[in-house]
Parts: C-alpha cells; structure tokens; sequence
C-alpha cells in the first residue's frame, strides 16, 4: 500500500475526496464564494501559499472536483488545472495555448486550438490568442477557472510588460478567475510598484496541530486499512507522532509519509521513525543537494551543519570565500527557496535552510558522530516534552514515608560529594583534586526515625556490605517510587552487584552496567536529583537556590563529561533544570549554562535553555532568531505553561 506524497493530481478523484480532512475552512470559504459569484463583473483571486508538501495542490484539485460535481456551478465554470510544472509555458501567450489545448480535450471545444494557431506568425500573438479564446468563451456561455500551481515560477518567466497584461486581464475580464499556488507571495507583490500588488486574498498554509495531524493519520486508516494499529500509536503514544510533527514543521507530506511507517505492525519508536522517514527522502533531498552548484553545495553545507541560523560574517570564517559571492549565493538560494533569511537589527542578517526537516536529513546524512547525537538528542528531548504539557509532572507531589523523607538537602553534603565524584572518577583529563573531602557519609542523609540513624551509622562507616543487607530487611511501602528510591540506594551501597541483578525483587538493577564506576554516580545522581528538584521550594525561602544549583550541576558534569550520547541521568537533569525555570530562576539557569566549569551540553538540554533565555525577556532578540521556526513555536508554547501563581523569593 502506498501513499502518493509528491503527486496529489495522479491520486484518483475518489481517494483525494475521501483524504480531504484538512484546509475544509479555507476549501469552504472559496467555494462558497465560487457558487455565490455570477462573475457579471470582474471578481477577487486567490493566492494560497505554503511550503512545500503543506497541501497546495492537493487543495487545488479539491476545489476543481467541488466546482465539477455541483451542476449549477459547472454549468457556467470550468477548472482549467495547471500542473506544477509547466515547461511549455514561457511567455504569456503560452498560458492561453494552453488553456485553449485543456478546453478541447475535456470539455468539448473543439477547432479553438487550430484557430488559436492561425495567428501564430502575428506580431501580437498573445492578444489575438486571447480574443480568440473569449469570443468562444461567450459563445458557449462559459467562464473559466484557472488553477495554476508553483505561480510565483510562472510569473518569473514573463516580463514585465506581460505581468501588466495579465494584471490587466484579470482585472477587467470577468470571464476568468484564478486560484493560484505558490510556496511564497511572489516578491514583487509586496512591492505597490509591481502591477499585481494587493491584488490578491491570500491564504496560507501552515504546519498541522497534533490534532490535524492525528486526524489525518486515522482518515488514512480509514480509507487504506490498518485502522487498529494507526489509533494505538496516535491516541496511546501521542509523543512519538508530536516529536515527528513539531522537527518536520507538521506538513501533511511527511504526516502521510508516517502513515506508510505506522501502518506495518512491527514496533517502533521515534528514532525508528525519522530513520525511515530519512531513507524514503533520500532521493528527493539528494536531488535538491546535486542541483546547485559547487559554490552553493558548499554554502548549504556550512549552514545545514550549523543547524541554527548563522551570519554571512560566521560563513565567510569557515568557508573562506568572500562576503560578496557568499551573499550574492544566498540571494539566489533564498530565491530558489533552499535557503531562508532572516532579517535582524543590523545589516549582519541570518541565514538557516528553509526546510527543517532537510537539514536534519542533513546531518543525519553528512554530519559526525556528534551530529547525530544532537540531532537523536533534540528528537527525544522533544518527546519528552510533549509527554509533559504542563507544569504537573515538573512539580509532582513529595514523596513520603512513615519512618521520614529520603532527601539530599545540605549545601555542604553536596559540596563533599562533587568533591568526592572529582577525586574518584576524574572527567577526562582533569587533574585529580587530593585535596577535596571524601565521601559526605554522614550529612547524605538525615533521618528522623531509627532506621534512618540505623543506616546513618553504616554509611558513615561505610559499612557497605552490612547496609547492603540492612536495607534488604527493610519493607519499603507499595508506592513504586519509593521503593524504587530504597532499592536503588540498595544497590548503589552493595558490593555484590550480580546479587541485586538476579534478584526478583530488583528488577531496575537489570537496566544498569555491571561496571562500578559507572554504575554508582549515575543511580546516586539519578537518586539526587529525583530528590532535590523537590528540595527546590524550600532552599528559595532559605536563598540558598543558588549554590544548591551549582553544586548538583558540578556533580552532574563530573558524572557525564565527554558524554555526547544521551544518558540515564538526563532526563533527570533536565527536570531539575526545568523547576529552576518554574520557579523564575531564569538567569541563575542561564549562569549554569554559560559557565565553562560546569561544559553542561547546550545542544542536549537546549530548549531549556532558549525557554529560559525567551522568560528573561532581556536577551538579544537575534538570539532566538537563529532557531528554526519549529523550535521557536515550542519554546513560545512551552512558556505559556511557565506561570507560577506566587513568588517564592
């Protein structure tokens, strides 16, 4: 089974119809205005504009099967469809050749095209081609409708001279009217010197919510089969198809290339999903790149690596050409709609591909290692986030036990521990600290209870063996995540790992390495942190938000330097970051960031970043321009969600 993606027109007119669940108000409005129009006098036209697989044609023909299956309307109207490309045509007198060829084949006008052709060798061939196709016209009482897809590439192939003409035309002629696609409003119709200024309605295209996208998937279900599997995904994981939509821009083309990849039972998850999805554009994408030339291949590949919009100034240092020829390859690349601009306050203007969805194909495709970590990175991170709507699953409730609370609250414990993490397992190359404290065995945890002094004692004799079978006797209560709590510190304090792996009543020891080294920072910091996020409400009445960010973020750095993949303990991290951002500690996350002690990865954590750049509300607004339009409409969305009711500090 398969969907066609890039020739809407070749669908067969009972499966386009069926399909038809987007763009309804705006197929709604013209048709209404079509059937309510007796077209006496010269009426508006249409220009829809959208980006490249947003449902421009697949719209177009919409309206022309509308138009043939009411009697009245048809009656007087015929849809004349103009196909994307149309090769033939490069001068206005080609338009009505055209036209005059459609009529005979479909609707009966026979002889027009010969007499059209008699006048071939006249000096003004598009006129008297014209007339000819009127005078039949009024004969047969007939008006047309034009349906001229990719409309800003034909209007590049007339001259000015004949843009007035057909300015003019549809002006005052009421015997046309015309619906025109195109990916931009063509350049010169922001100009009011250029003859078709505001000379049009325009309706454009944007990307699909999640519900239209979820709409779209079960029709397709409806109509191809597979219904069963299409709703599972949809309604059960909702993140998996939101991740896809929001980094594609939600184009109806990729939601049906996601149909072709939903519909086979086997499993799958996101990253399955934008693989084979980057497989299927391989060609088309690589068409695009094998098109342009060798001066724009190697501009489309510095800025396609650099991900975020980037300055003639930041190419010129890494391609080493010259700002006039890398501009002026941009103007062109920004006209063949590969490249888009951005203005900003300066002359130094912003450049970015104008398909995301190719620049992750991209880096997929050419970039390193570390490419597709970023790129596999911002994909999950983008699924967690649409698992996560609001500000609930931030700040869930605290976690409670009848002998006490298991917390990490003390700024010096923390200080111990970082230093304790530096001088056992050294990032990289950095010197080991001698001079830093041991393991902070006593202030780790303060307990309440005496079962807590119990396990006090031990660890600060570091009795690991002994607490290891101490815990083992304790009855954690039925909630999963507290026993989950008891069981990790359980595993972390043993010295006999294989025992927590084999044991039924530790199936999360199973999902980490055997290797100590690393197995024990990471379930202590995934532990720490699940902790202290909660922690955060009442350091902010003590001032004390400040040091205790720096400390977990020192922690998290010596447990994960080097690291490009994503880990255990990010998740984890990001929803500390995240409470810091609830709870409007904007700048004090954006210090974090920037300090070079800590090298937190902007890329892996970088929605939090830009969220808490776009809250200070005092960034430079060229910095948020550099990021894709998908990432900027998450980031805007996300910030709505960021209202706490009270100030805590």
């Amino acid at each position: 089974m398969s969907i066609t993606l890039y020739n809407p027109d070749k669908k067969r007119r009972e499966e386009l119809i069926g399909e038809f669940v987007l763009r309804t108000e705006i197929f709604e409005q013209i048709v209404s205005d079509l059937a309510n129009s007796s077209m006496q006098h010269p009426e508006q036209h249409y220009l829809i504009t959208g980006q490249r697989g947003s449902g421009k044609s697949t719209l177009l023909s919409r309206i022309r099967y509308a138009v043939e299956d009411d009697p009245a309307l048809f009656s007087r109207l015929l849809p004349i469809p103009f196909t994307e490309e149309q090769y033939q045509i490069s001068e206005l007198g080609n338009v009505w050749e055209y036209v005059a060829a459609y009529l005979e084949e479909h609707y009966g006008f026979e002889g027009i095209t010969t007499a059209i052709l008699k006048q071939v060798d006249h000096p003004d061939f598009e006129s008297k081609a014209f007339e000819t196709l009127l005078n039949t016209l009024d004969q047969q009482k007939k008006n047309i409708l034009l349906l001229i897809d990719n409309f800003g590439d034909l209007l590049a192939k007339f001259d000015r001279l004949e843009i007035h003409r057909f300015r003019e035309i549809l002006q005052t002629r009421q015997q046309l009217r015309l619906i025109a696609g195109s990916t931009t409003v063509p350049e010169g119709l922001h100009d009011y010197r250029h003859p078709l200024f505001e000379f049009f309605k325009v309706f454009q295209l944007k990307g699909l919510t999640y519900q239209e996208s979820q709409k779209f998937l079960l029709k397709l279900a409806e109509i191809h089969g597979g219904t069963k599997n299409i709703a599972s995904i949809v309604l059960k994981t909702p993140a998996r198809l939101e991740a896809i939509r929001i980094i594609s821009g939600g184009l109806p083309r990729f939601i049906a290339l996601l149909f072709q990849i939903y519909i086979n039972p086997q499993q799958g998850d996101v990253i399955h999903d934008l693989e084979l999805m980057l497989d299927v554009l391989t060609p088309f994408y690589k068409h695009r790149m094998d098109d342009l030339s060798s001066q724009q291949q190697k501009i489309v590949h510095a800025v396609a690596m650099n991900w975020d919009a980037i300055s003639v100034k930041e190419l010129k240092e890494i391609l080493r050409m010259d700002n006039k020829i890398i501009s002026a390859q941009l103007g062109q690349l920004e006209k063949n709609e590969v490249i888009e601009k951005r203005p900003t306050n300066t002359k130094n203007h912003l450049y970015l591909l104008q398909d995301r969805f190719f620049n992750i194909w991209y880096l997929m495709r050419y970039g390193k290692k570390q490419d597709h970590q970023r790129v596999i990175g911002l994909i999950k991170l983008l699924e967690r986030w649409s698992n996560e709507p609001d500000l609930k699953t931030i700040n869930p409730p605290v976690t409670t036990w009848d002998t006490g609370k298991l917390m990490a609250t003390e700024l010096e414990s923390l200080r111990e521990i970082a230093g304790y993490l530096e001088r056992t397992y050294p990032p990289g190359k950095q010197k080991q600290n001698e001079e830093k404290v041991g393991y902070a065995s006593k202030k780790i945890i303060r307990p309440t209870e005496q079962v807590f002094t119990v396990i006090d004692e031990l660890i600060s004799k570091k009795k690991w063996e002994q607490l290891s079978k101490y815990l083992q006797k304790i009855e954690p209560e039925t909630n999963a995540q507290s026993d989950r709590l008891f069981k990790s510190l359980a595993y972390i304090s043993s010295s006999d790992f294989s025992h927590y792996i084999e044991s039924k009543n530790q199936p999360y020891a199973a999902e980490y390495s055997m290797d100590e080294a690393e197995t024990i920072p990471t379930l202590y910091l995934e532990y720490l942190l699940w902790h202290s996020s909660r922690e955060l409400d009442q350091l902010a009445k003590s001032d004390q938000v400040n040091n205790f960010a720096q400390a977990i973020c020192k922690i998290y750095y010596f447990i994960n330097t080097d690291r490009t993949e994503a880990t255990r303990t990010d998740p984890w991290f990001e929803q500390f970051i995240m409470r810091l951002i609830s709870l409007k500690y904007y700048h004090l996350v954006l210090s974090l960031f920037e300090q070079e002690l800590f090298s937190i990865d902007k890329d892996k954590f970088k929605l939090c970043y830009y969220l808490a750049l776009y809250l200070s509300k005092d960034e430079d607004p060229d910095t948020i321009r550099r990021l894709g339009n998908e990432l900027q409409d998450i980031i805007i969305a996300k910030a709505k969600d960021f209202i706490v009711p009270q100030k805590l500090h």
